[in-house]
């Protein structure tokens, strides 16, 4: 899903993988709390929101910032995802990035 993005490339960050659009990371995976969890830039307002269901909670550290980690050790909900990568990715991506995005 991350890397059909316009200029979207896999790094790593502290041994896990993350995704950026340029040099800023727009998806990132953990597994901190012994569960598989990615976490995505949805700001302060839509965290609230989120947190209300289990499956959701505040990043640790980057948490203040808009960041939200969804645990999908169990299940996965690819339709939600998708969505929650494209949200994070606007946020991050250059204006040519959006560009090319919006043409496809």
């Amino acid at each position: 899903i991350c890397l059909s993005l316009p200029e979207a490339e896999r790094g790593t960050q502290f041994g896990a993988p993350v995704w950026k659009a340029g040099t800023k990371t727009f998806v990132s995976t953990h597994y901190y709390t012994g569960r598989l969890k990615l976490s995505f830039w949805v700001g302060r307002e839509r965290q609230e929101k989120l947190t209300k269901e289990g499956r959701y909670h505040v990043s640790a550290y980057t948490g203040h910032n808009g960041w939200i980690d969804l645990d999908v050790e169990e299940r996965q909900n690819w339709d939600e995802i998708k969505r929650l990568v494209l949200g994070s990715y606007r946020k991050f991506a250059l204006k040519r990035m959006l560009a090319a995005l919006d043409e496809d």
